[in-house]
């Protein structure tokens, strides 16, 4: 493998190229199958890994959610290598793909990344406050969940941790009494809210908070790159 600095390119763009060629050799990847998998030729795959082109982001990005890479780790070579950051569909449409990878990570991944970060870290320190024993896939935050699915994951730990805390202190005799009150509860509520439910999943309300997703999506994408100009 060349090293560093037999390319004209700059040193960051040189360096990612080299990232980009450990990921594939990582996999044990032959260059043929690697280009035929991402729908583009040997000849390209060659040119980003010897550092010939810029890696660009519609490549890059595929890469990284193919094998679960982390964004920051491509673009900076800050550890860890995973995982991979995932973004909604309406923010990837509305990145431009002709982008070199690295201006989309400064410009707007980066600030995505470190938001999500944080809110995640704030949900976290909740449960310093009932166990000391988090189940193992909780020990870690990871960036690859989307914000919702982990508030989702906190909220059912906090609600079994806290169903197992009662039924320690409650008598053998009174489980299943408690259970089923549980249950009728849960029915309760979810009957409570079958109608906004029901019209959230009307087909007119999901094609306008798809629209909604993308018109923010476009907005943010070009807000972020306008401050780079």
């Amino acid at each position: 493998m060349p090293q560093l600095g037999y390319s004209k390119l700059p040193k960051r763009e040189e360096e990612i190229c080299v990232r980009l060629r450990e990921i594939r050799n990582g996999m044990k990847w032959k260059q043929s199958d690697f280009a035929l998998e991402f729908g583009i030729t040997r000849e390209r795959l060659a040119s980003y890994e010897y550092a010939r082109a810029p890696l660009r982001y519609d490549f890059g990005s595929k890469v990284c959610a193919r094998f679960g890479v982390s964004q920051r780790w491509l673009a900076t070579g800050k550890k860890p290598q995973s995982p991979n950051f995932k973004i909604s569909q309406a923010l990837e449409k509305a990145i431009p793909a002709r982008k070199l990878f690295s201006e989309v990570y400064d410009s707007l991944l980066n600030s995505l990344i470190k938001n999500v970060e944080q809110s995640q870290e704030n949900e976290f320190e909740w449960m310093k406050k009932y166990s000391k024993a988090l189940p193992p896939e909780l020990k870690t935050l990871p960036i690859g969940v989307s914000a919702e699915q982990h508030r989702l994951n906190f909220t059912l730990y906090k609600i079994m941790f806290r169903v197992s805390e009662m039924l320690t202190i409650l008598p053998d005799k009174h489980w299943q009494e408690f259970c089923e009150g549980l249950s009728d509860h849960c029915e309760s509520i979810f009957g409570k809210y079958m109608n906004e439910i029901n019209d959230h999943n009307m087909p007119e309300k999901r094609d306008a908070r798809k629209h909604h997703e993308e018109s923010h999506a476009r907005e943010l994408v070009s807000m972020a790159f306008s401050k780079k100009n």
